[in-house]
């Protein structure tokens, strides 16, 4: 289909810049939204999903944006290699520009082909699109208003019930130093900023996440794992990124990407957070997941919704190249705490730095913690295999194996604690095993890799006896000949084996897990003499 429109588009000679859209333009809902769908079916860059349904039945929609290269499962939470990131606009009604100035930037990166691979940006440009068409049309026929006040349907922030959606998120945060769980929502330090009752701004609800939209917004802020979150706003030109409720690693790295956007925009960044009340989408955000989260406030006027065109044409061309030069920094920046926690279907969900705030977390949300380095795993099935159990169980059972599990079965094992696991394993099943020096010397190192892991084996079962015919491993033409003959004796008996890319990994450290795999295979081996010259 998307083909065929640019095919069309050729033959009638439409040029891009006819399409593109027009920032000083009013558009309703339904007329942003038919918008969003003519780009989704002109660019292979966009793909767009409806979360749901507002209380008057409008959809709220998300679109996920990406090179055409980019290839991702959208059903698990975390992919490795690629990047998330997280984008919300039109949450209050009266802030009209920024579902248009989303909606531009994405036909703007779309068009110029400007995301990179692996990297996904998710945009919801209209999070409050009720709220959006009353202040924008007044005159909406709706039982929902009939028992509210406020009648000031252009200055409305709220959604169609009166809930000012920006303060109805939960508000829940991890008090450091007892670790123990605040819950801060409905918390007002100044007054200005309060409703006790339903109207066009400043009502925090019946309860945190009452609203539709708040639990689509939520449901889906926990879909994925983000690097980044952006909330667009309009009022003031201001950049609020601390949350006093944070360590200070957390506001650094805040401080560090406004810096970028700052940079782009020229807004101001207030030594004080600005926020008088709670339930915002970046403290849900910087709570529930500890990611940078930033709200950008469009726009030096407090005359919303009322914006000459000149305002509406400077907040975009100030921010059309934030989202994107902020988030690939935000990519440059991130790091992979060594406790991961895991859900209640074995699916991975956030990582930590911190043991404590790791367990204070799988507590609360009844998650699981493992400990190991580097990336996450995208289930618990792929952290350990049932294979790699069985094979750990049995050699503790035959008490040949010294491997601390204490720190989760894919933390690396030491060349010590494997060569210790195998002379037990000699003194079950075979003569003294004489170690050469170099292995004496590995011994030393503290993390093992599967090269020193084949040599070992190796010269324990005196492969230099056998004449072995090289594989076509990619990877290991660089290594000396004796660390080649190793794996290929390694691979042909079955107790190291290769990748299905034609590839070794000679320097992929080995976990406990695979550790655990090949001691079992060495420990069933019926002697040292398994090979005959080839």
């Amino acid at each position: 289909m998307k083909k065929l429109i640019s095919i069309i588009c050729l033959l009638f000679m439409v040029s891009s810049t006819s399409f593109a859209l027009d920032i000083t333009k009013d558009y309703s809902a339904q007329a942003l939204n038919e918008y969003i769908d003519d780009l989704s079916d002109t660019y292979d860059e966009i793909d767009v999903e409806i979360l749901g349904n507002s209380y008057l039945g409008k959809p709220i929609k998300v679109i996920q944006l990406k090179n055409i290269s980019t290839q991702y499962n959208k059903d698990t939470r975390y992919t490795q290699g690629i990047d998330h990131f997280l984008v919300i606009g039109g949450i209050h009604g009266r802030e009209r520009v920024n579902p248009k100035l989303l909606v531009k930037q994405i036909e703007y990166y779309a068009k110029n082909k400007l995301i990179p691979e692996n990297m996904v940006i998710h945009y919801i440009p209209l999070a409050n699109p009720d709220g959006y068409d009353l202040s924008l049309f007044e005159g909406i026929a709706t039982d929902y208003l009939a028992d509210i006040a406020d009648e000031n349907y252009p200055r409305w922030k709220s959604n169609i019930r009166g809930v000012d959606l920006n303060r109805n998120f939960p508000d829940i945060y991890l008090a450091l130093d007892e670790m123990t769980w605040i819950n801060q929502w409905g918390r007002v330090d100044n007054h200005r900023y309060y409703s006790d009752e339903p109207s066009g701004e400043f009502y925090f609800g019946s309860f945190a996440g009452s609203e539709i939209e708040t639990q689509l917004l939520m449901d889906y802020m926990n879909r994925y794992k983000y690097e980044m979150f952006l909330d667009y706003h309009s009022q003031g030109e201001v950049l609020f990124i601390n949350k006093w409720f944070m360590p200070n690693a957390y506001n650094e790295k805040n401080s560090a990407l406004a810096e970028i956007i700052k940079g782009l925009n020229g807004y101001f960044v207030p030594k004080d957070n600005g926020e008088y009340s709670s339930g915002f989408t970046t403290n849900y955000m910087a709570n529930r997941h500890r990611i940078p989260s930033i709200t950008i406030e469009t726009t030096r006027t407090r005359n919303l919704p009322y914006l000459r065109d000149s305002e509406e044409i400077k907040a975009y061309e100030e921010n059309k190249d934030v989202t994107l030069k902020v988030f690939k920094k935000a990519a440059e920046l991130k790091s992979f705490g060594n406790f991961k926690t895991y859900d209640a279907n074995g699916s991975f969900f956030d990582d930590y730095v911190d043991e404590k705030i790791a367990k204070a977390y799988a507590k609360r949300y009844n998650l699981k913690v493992k400990i190991y380095e580097g990336q996450p795993l995208q289930h618990l099935d792929d952290f350990v295999s049932a294979w790699a159990v069985q094979s750990i169980k049995e050699l503790i059972s035959l008490s040949v194996l010294n491997i601390d599990l204490s720190k989760g079965y894919q933390s690396h094992i030491s060349v010590e604690d494997f060569l210790d696991s195998l002379e037990r394993i000699n003194k079950v099943r075979y003569e003294e095993y004489e170690q050469p020096d170099i292995v004496k010397m590995l011994s030393k190192q503290e993390k093992m890799n599967r090269i020193q892991a084949s040599y070992i084996l190796y010269t324990y079962l005196d492969g230099e006896n056998y004449s072995i015919k090289p594989i076509d491993f990619k990877d290991i033409g660089s290594l000396v000949e004796k660390y080649k003959k190793a794996i290929y004796f390694v691979n042909r008996i079955g107790l190291i084996k290769g990748y299905s890319e034609h590839e070794f990994k000679p320097l992929n450290p080995l976990t406990k897990e695979e550790a655990a795999i090949i001691l079992l295979r060495l420990f069933r081996m019926e002697d040292k003499g398994v090979l005959k010259d080839e």
